[in-house]
């Protein structure tokens, strides 16, 4: 299948291709850290946006507004391939790229004189002349290019949004087969943290700056005896600082035998949700929150990241 990206063409294997679609803004989510999603029928599948791959001019960077071609890129794993059109069906061979380099002329060009000749159907022809270059989108390379992996998931419900709430006063999860979970706003996301690490919540309060410490970590604060560290959580997702206000809140969490605080924006609800429910995180490259997510689950439409404490946690 010939596909067009930006000005050039590009070659994907027919047989790897499952469905093209245009989808709409509720089908898009964005991970934090950086790298976007598509939601369909049920499945968290991994964007890769070929004309940033390969550097192309013009292309389609707004997956609402361009083609996805869905493709397998390996047994159980799915990309969708983010480009401007299909341009056609076509028959072509794909050499590789040594052949391409070794050849007359080429900078990795080898001495010939001591090896076999090749056999005449190997022998490349001639350059054709094409208007636009094209190259080979197999989903496989793609994959191996930006990889592609899972991990656990949960979801939310309603909760307080106030000063401190002991999570005694929460509701428990219900069974085996369910769980719950406190959600809470950072920026335009949504994440939900399992409400057994949740010790309490409590209003903002200033902490004291500690040197030598990672850029997330905001200092610490004294809870009725306790030094315990306050992290912002939009800074460990490399998204930036925050500029806390009387309206953010701190989760105060279990961290194994520890506890720490969590800075968010706010606390939105409690959700039970069914474990089955829980999706896999497709892991984006270049995102920095790949690690500290367990998995992704939609409510009423609404994508939420289950955070890992124990690896928002860690300074390694």
């Amino acid at each position: 299948m010939n596909v067009r990206v930006g000005g050039e063409i590009y070659v994907i294997p027919l047989a790897s291709i499952i469905e093209s679609l245009r989808p709409t803004a509720k089908d898009v989510r964005s991970l934090p850290g950086g790298g976007d999603v598509l939601l369909i029928r049920g499945e968290y599948v991994p964007l890769v946006y070929i004309g940033r791959l390969f550097g192309v001019a013009n292309a389609a960077s707004d997956a609402t507004k361009s083609l996805v071609v869905l493709v397998e890129a390996g047994p159980g794993d799915k990309v969708g391939l983010v480009l401007d059109e299909i341009v056609g069906q076509q028959q072509v061979v794909i050499k590789s790229l040594e052949s391409e380099l070794s050849g007359p002329g080429g900078p990795l060009r080898r001495d010939h004189s001591r090896q076999r000749p090749s056999r005449p159907h190997h022998r490349r022809p001639g350059r054709p002349r094409h208007r636009a270059r094209r190259r080979d989108a197999s989903p496989r390379r793609l994959a191996a290019e930006c990889p592609v992996s899972t991990g656990a998931i949960m979801i939310q419900k309603t909760a307080p949004e106030g000063a401190q709430t002991p999570a005694a006063d929460l509701p428990a999860a219900f069974s085996e087969d369910t769980m719950q979970v406190v959600s809470f706003k950072v920026g335009q996301e949504h994440y939900g943290i399992d409400i057994q690490l949740v010790r309490e919540i409590r209003a903002w309060q200033v902490a004291t700056p500690l040197p030598n410490t990672p850029p997330f970590v905001r200092g610490v604060m004294n809870l009725r005896g306790t030094i315990v560290p306050v992290l912002d959580l939009r800074a460990r997702f490399g998204q930036g600082t925050t500029e806390p206000s009387a309206a953010h809140v701190i989760i105060v969490v279990a961290v194994g035998t520890r506890i720490a605080g969590i800075l968010v924006d706010a606390v939105s609800d409690i959700v039970t949700l069914a474990k089955s429910d829980i999706k896999p995180v497709p892991v984006m490259e270049g995102s920095a929150a790949d690690d500290c997510l367990d998995g992704l689950v939609t409510v009423h439409e609404q994508m939420i990241a289950l955070v890992s404490i124990e690896r928002v946690a860690s300074t390694h």
